[in-house]
């Protein structure tokens, strides 16, 4: 007989894996079996490195074919959990008659002590993992995919190893962890929400970039702020990665605030990010919020005289004003841009910038869809129609009802001067009271069903009214609502629940 006890198994696996409250799992169970018959066994067992590891009994005896189960636990203060490794445990084994004392079990005498180290735990998991992606360590990193460990976990600030590796501008790594699985479209758990693409642009590295775009990365997909990878690359001036995405995306699209990646390349100083999105066919002319053009943030950020001349070159219009009536050349007099000045004044011979007219009420819409208060009170005091619809037929009260901005429906609602402004309805038939209940924005509904102007009973153009939309919805309280102003229902089989 070459041994009293058998481990099962005879490796075991430790995953060290981040939680939510930052803490972090290192705790394995094995199997510690006697293979006498007739007399119990001792067992002691002691790792090979004293300070990395504590077992659970780690020492004790087990009645004749009986057995115990070993906690095996990392140390929290090991420094060496950090990096891949395997080690050993020493396990000794005798004979004892009798419960004996266990001080005594191991102490020199003629008994025959069986020790071996047949016992092994391997560390592995996603803080491994992402260690030795910071590290650079290639070797260390595949052989922990290797052992199992899930490359899409989170460490406590919301990145997996492939954000990490990205980060590190590391495309061996970023190429390892794909061919092991990683996902493409896997967002921080944090509040940025940037993919691994998102952070591939705003590094500049287009190679990890076309390696995303090749694995089927989204490249319109928008970041928890509404930023797409289009949008980072113009901000931080990443012109190869840049470049790939203007042919593959939508180069208007914008964030909340309207900017779009000409106004971010612009606001950045980068005249050849802004020279490539032109030739991408990006819209000069393309409005935030507040009714300003690239060329308007090109002027508030320095003396960018290059990039005002690429702009005015491509169409942009220096005689253009934002809803406070200022140009391009307003914002570099405030500002002291005495190199913008010749450049962006309006010659004598041509016209005094005209009110924003038909964009005027296109501005009163995006603030009101936006919640801009603001916005919507300076659009209005500069004469915008408030039932001024888009090509749906969605006024600016449609907007601000649909996003449950109640504040500025009030506003709206005073500047209504009939029931017929109130009541505008879309392409659909839905009216601002439509928007709200569907959208489920309960404060909007009672101040809509407040206003006198407002026909609670209107339909849409399938004969659905407010209530019945809120019933079908089961917005319970907005029924409620409803209800109480009056609101009928008009489809037949549904039935308010009393």
């Amino acid at each position: 007989m070459d041994r009293l006890v058998v481990v099962d198994p005879t490796e075991v696996r430790l995953h060290l894996e981040d939680h939510i409250d930052g803490s972090s799992s290192h705790t394995a169970t094995v199997h510690l079996h006697s293979v006498l018959h007739t007399m119990p066994v001792a067992f002691k067992i002691q790792p090979m490195v004293a300070s990395k590891y504590s077992v659970k009994p780690s020492l004790g005896m087990i009645p004749p074919l009986g057995g115990v189960n070993l906690e095996i636990s990392l140390l929290p203060s090991s420094s060496s959990s950090r990096f891949f490794s395997v080690d050993g445990f020493e396990v000794k084994s005798v004979v004892v008659a009798g419960a004996g004392k266990s001080k005594e079990w191991f102490t020199p005498q003629k008994r025959v002590v069986y020790t071996d180290i047949s016992l092994k735990v391997r560390i592995i998991g996603g803080i491994v993992l992402r260690d030795a992606i910071i590290r650079g360590a290639m070797d260390d990193a595949r052989q922990v995919l290797e052992s199992g460990t899930n490359p899409d976990t989170w460490n406590t600030q919301g990145l997996t190893a492939l954000h990490l590796a990205i980060q590190s501008r590391r495309p061996d790594m970023v190429q390892l962890l794909l061919g092991f699985g990683a996902r493409v479209d896997s967002k921080t758990m944090n509040a940025d929400g940037h993919t691994p693409l998102h952070c591939a642009a705003m590094v500049g590295h287009t190679v990890i970039l076309e390696m995303l775009l090749a694995r089927g990365a989204d490249p319109e997909r928008a970041d928890s702020s509404g930023w797409r990878p289009i949008h980072h690359a113009a901000s931080s001036g990443s012109l190869e990665p840049l470049g790939v995405l203007s042919k593959i995306c939508d180069v208007n699209a914008p964030i909340g605030d309207g900017r779009t990646a000409l106004h971010l390349a612009a606001i950045g100083g980068n005249a050849d990010s802004v020279q490539i999105l032109a030739q991408s066919g990006a819209d000069v002319s393309a409005r935030t919020v507040d009714g300003k053009t690239a060329l308007h943030l090109a002027a508030t950020q320095g003396n960018n005289v290059a990039i005002a001349k690429l702009l005015i070159k491509c169409g942009a219009d220096r005689g253009a004003v934002d809803w406070n009536g200022r140009t391009a050349y307003d914002e570099a007099v405030e500002l002291g841009q005495e190199s913008l000045f010749a450049l962006l004044q309006v010659p004598e011979n041509v016209a005094s910038p005209a009110p924003l007219g038909d964009d005027l009420e296109e501005l009163l819409r995006n603030a009101a869809w936006s919640g801009d208060l603001r916005g919507v009170r300076r659009c209005l005091k500069r004469g915008a129609a408030v039932n001024a619809c888009d090509r749906y037929g969605w006024t600016a009260l449609h907007c601000a009802a649909f996003k449950g901005h109640a504040e500025i429906v009030k506003r709206l609602l005073e500047s209504c001067q009939s029931k017929e402004e109130a009541c505008a309805i879309d392409e659909q038939g839905y009216s601002a009271l439509h928007c709200a209940v569907e959208s489920g924005h309960r404060e909007v509904v009672k101040i809509l069903v407040g206003c006198e102007m407002i026909e609670i009973n209107g339909v849409t153009r399938e004969g659905l009214s407010a209530l019945d939309m809120a019933l079908a919805l089961e917005h319970g309280g907005m029924v409620r609502t409803l209800v109480n102003a009056g609101a009928r229902a008009c489809v037949a089989n549904l039935i308010i629940d009393e």
